[in-house]
């Protein structure tokens, strides 16, 4: 591949990555905000979900999760976030965040639940930049190509 191939593939790569650091940035903003605004309560496991992922059966499973608001309202939520094996157990005590205005949009307060779309977008980010640095190394350190005439071309 030749140099100005390199180049312009860094350059997709770079702003790949660039694009996807900036969404978790506005994800982490926007999960920071939730925090701020939110209401504190206790909930309970009332179920685990099975989240399929293949055709044979194996999964994830997420926590179903009630609580009641300050005003008296019974909220059931599916948590966003599945793992295997099951982060939670049916019966079990959960802290959870909701918008003051609207209790149906909860959260757990647990890391990966509230930080887990920032990370892994920058965790994807931050594989792209390591291609663009291994890409720049590899542009410093490839020839010039000769050019028919004996001459190089520069870089």
């Amino acid at each position: 591949m030749a140099n100005p191939q390199l180049r312009t593939l860094q350059k997709v790569f770079g702003g790949i990555a660039a694009s996807l650091f900036a969404v978790a940035l506005l994800v982490a903003a926007h999960t920071v905000y939730f925090i701020h605004s939110a209401v504190h309560t206790q909930g309970e496991v009332i179920e685990l979900l099975h989240v399929e992922s293949d055709d044979d059966g194996d999964g994830t499973w997420k926590p179903r999760v009630r609580f009641r608001t300050a005003a008296g309202e019974t909220i059931d939520f599916a948590s966003s976030t599945s793992s295997n094996p099951p982060s939670y157990e049916v019966g079990e005590a959960v802290r959870v965040l909701h918008a003051p205005g609207n209790p149906r949009n909860a959260r757990i307060d647990s890391f990966f639940s509230l930080w887990g779309m920032s990370i892994v977008f920058g965790a994807i980010g931050t594989a792209f930049l390591v291609v663009v640095l291994v890409l720049a190394i590899v542009v410093v350190a490839t020839p010039a190509q000769p050019t028919r005439r004996g001459r190089r071309r520069p870089r």
